[in-house]
């Protein structure tokens, strides 16, 4: 009895580094399936929940960003009633 030849294993990398020069350090992993804007935010604002509230709202057509305006200014007058 004849044993079949098998198929030769494809070469693997082996573990060498040859990657010099600039290498991009960014890991941040980025989670979610919303996708964001590429509008940039001022640098005051730092929260991520109000970062990912006004991304989301940047994605809605302009009626709709029209009534979260109206949400958000009379939220925000109530807060600052509060505070006075």
């Amino acid at each position: 009895m004849v044993k079949a030849n098998k198929a030769p294993k494809a070469q693997t990398a082996k573990g060498k580094d040859t990657q010099t020069g600039s290498v991009s350090t960014d890991t941040e992993i980025e989670s979610g399936t919303e996708t964001e804007v590429d509008s940039p935010l001022p640098p005051a604002i730092r929260d991520p929940r109000l970062t990912a509230l006004l991304n989301v709202v940047a994605q809605m057509d302009l009626p709709e960003q029209a009534k979260m305006y109206e949400v958000f200014k009379t939220a925000l007058d109530s807060h600052l009633a509060e505070t006075e």
